[in-house]
């Protein structure tokens, strides 16, 4: 994760432009490659970082929605990438820029935070490392299409955008409309594995991020953004879940109650072990 000087992450709802910066996993020697979309003067464009943190690194405690947690920071010579990249990719000089990992042994547990109070059923072992709130997000191309159709025929937006773990794709066989059916899962199984639905999914400002351009729609006119504004008119969060949506927009908020789509899922038993694959079938084990 990359954070400021002063230890605050950066999202893109701080720098939309982030959007178009790859990382692929490097399965062979255990890292992630981060290549740069713009060419740099003085740097490959490219760094491999390591997914085990260095053992001797500079440990911070960094707050993320929250949430506090220790983080290692990776070096200077990352930083100093960090900081050619983003100038290149902002055209302007940016300074003071690290890139950190969580801690071994580390996770966040938003079961004993304040967040608890935005889900419905969190448990002692949901943990997730600095991802939102949750281990899992699941969403839907039925929910996708009602989106882009409520929006208007001319609308393409794309799932990559609401940036989830797994997307369900229903049976084709299956005839009936199962947009948004994913709001009254209660409990599922996706291969092997037991799953639990921890809350909806409320949304800040990064759907209105073209994941390929990085153009946002958020900084034009966050009141007029799709699929925001649509999704407010749609699918509104309301008092219980919607609060964030009246957060500074640096911070997501979208001038009014934030929007839902998708849910939040946990692994239903600390000590579950599976493997989900491409093309695992889901399985509804109980609806609220």
């Amino acid at each position: 994760m990359i954070i400021t000087a002063k230890g605050t992450p950066v999202t893109q709802r701080m720098i939309p432009e982030l959007a178009t910066v790859e990382v692929i996993i490097l399965e062979d020697t255990n890292q992630v490659r981060i290549i740069s979309p713009v060419s740099l003067k003085t740097r490959w464009n490219y760094i491999d970082v390591d997914l085990e943190p260095p053992s001797n690194g500079r440990v911070t405690s960094i707050d993320l929605h929250g949430i506090s947690t220790a983080c290692v920071d990776l070096g200077n010579d990352k930083a100093d990438w960090v900081d050619q990249m983003l100038s290149s990719l902002r055209n302007k000089k940016c300074t003071g820029y690290r890139i950190v990992s969580i801690a071994k042994d580390s996770s966040r547990r938003v079961h004993y935070s304040p967040a608890r109070l935005l889900m419905t059923d969190t448990r002692s072992h949901d943990g997730t490392f600095l991802s939102d709130l949750a281990p899992l997000s699941l969403t839907s191309e039925s929910s996708l299409q009602a989106l882009n159709k409520e929006i208007g025929a001319q609308s393409d937006i794309s799932m990559d955008r609401f940036r989830s773990n797994m997307v369900m794709h229903a049976n084709p066989d299956i005839s009936i409309n199962l947009s948004f059916v994913e709001d009254w899962f209660e409990q599922i199984q996706v291969g092997t594995l037991k799953l639990r639905i921890m809350g909806p999914t409320f949304r800040c400002v990064i759907p209105s991020v073209d994941q390929n351009t990085g153009a946002a729609g958020f900084r034009r006119n966050v009141t007029e953004a799709e699929p925001l504004k649509t999704l407010k008119r749609v699918r509104s969060g309301g008092v219980r879940y919607g609060l964030t949506g009246f957060l500074p927009v640096r911070m997501g908020g979208s001038k009014g109650f934030a929007p839902l789509f998708g849910v939040y899922v946990g692994v239903d038993s600390e000590n579950a072990d599976a493997i989900v694959r491409v093309n695992d079938p889901i399985r509804v084990l109980s609806y609220r």
